[in-house]
């Protein structure tokens, strides 16, 4: 694969140092009861959730595109002593190479947001309902078309992919479209976990985006 900003030394060694999403973490502990579950991260980076996840005794099946960052994961699996519960492979959010309905639980954090067009958005989220088990759990983190304001249109041809806000293409979704992408997947909003809104300020002056991207944080259930 060709290099990227994720595959620099600098930025690796950022995820990799990185502390575990809270929520996430807390949710997966009540899900599964104290047993070990299959979890399945896609885009996971450095290990970040994954190798804590491992260490809370889980199974862990982690994907990403960039080699350097599958690398230091597997590294860190092994000097955190996880290393037979962890299997980290190099291959894209649309293309995983897993099983299907194997996964527990399906962490998307932070990646569906990268895709850069509608399509890749869709089969990324087809991809994620085919590993996923029936009654299993999605944890999904990512970009709110709140970030935007409301004047700013999508790339032609797409509806959910936007430049504006950083230069390159990404993906930001309303409440709505977030629901519905997953519905259409076979995916039901967990009913005990509201949907959560993070750095949202109110709606950006017109032509303009927030600073920083407002984030959609919630789970889902495999129908």
């Amino acid at each position: 694969m060709n290099s990227t900003t994720w595959d620099r030394p600098d930025v690796v060694a950022g995820f990799a140092s990185s502390s575990p999403n809270a929520v996430l973490m807390a949710w997966v502990r009540k899900r599964s009861g104290g047993l070990p579950l299959t979890i399945v991260d896609i885009g996971c980076g450095a290990g970040r959730n994954s190798i804590p996840l491992a260490q809370d005794g889980h199974r862990i099946k982690g994907v990403d595109r960039s080699e350097p960052m599958i690398e230091a994961a597997r590294r860190r699996a092994m000097d955190e002593g996880v290393g037979e519960r962890c299997e980290f492979h190099v291959t894209t959010m649309d293309r995983l190479l897993i099983p299907d309905q194997c996964a527990d639980i399906v962490i998307a954090h932070g990646i569906w947001n990268l895709s850069t067009t509608d399509q890749e958005l869709k089969n990324a989220i087809q991809e994620a309902a085919r590993i996923a088990k029936p009654g299993s759990g999605l944890f999904v983190f990512t970009f709110s078309l709140d970030t935007l304001a409301d004047d700013l249109q999508p790339t032609p041809g797409q509806i959910y992919v936007y430049h504006q806000f950083s230069g390159s293409f990404q993906v930001f979704l309303s409440e709505a479209e977030l629901d519905q992408l997953l519905d259409n997947a076979g995916f039901d909003r967990e009913s005990t976990k509201p949907l959560t809104r993070y750095n949202y300020q109110g709606s950006p002056a017109p032509g303009t985006t927030s600073n920083r991207p407002v984030i959609w944080e919630g789970t889902w259930v495999r129908r």
